[in-house]
């Protein structure tokens, strides 16, 4: 039964089953450095999966904050980061 969880996680039909109940990302799109200090970063990220079977559209494509991805993720992040901010 695990097995099948971790693949409704990967396929973006269900979260972690962990205490931060993450969601699957497809991939980053695009970073953003929003006003103000810090090293604070918006990222552009779509979402793997679909929504419920009621309409089987892909999510949209979301702005978050930098904090709320997994560490692979921001690695990948701050590099294009240095990519588009150099």
């Amino acid at each position: 039964m695990a097995k099948l969880a971790g693949w409704e996680i990967a396929a973006g039909r269900e979260a972690s089953a962990n205490r931060t109940a993450r969601w699957a990302l497809e991939r980053l799109l695009d970073v953003e450095r929003p006003g103000g200090r810090g090293r604070r970063l918006l990222v552009l990220v779509r979402w793997a999966g679909e929504q419920p079977a009621v309409t089987r559209l892909p999510w949209d494509d979301e702005w978050i904050d930098i904090c709320m991805i997994t560490e692979d993720m921001k690695r990948a992040a701050r590099e294009m980061e240095r990519a588009n901010y150099a």
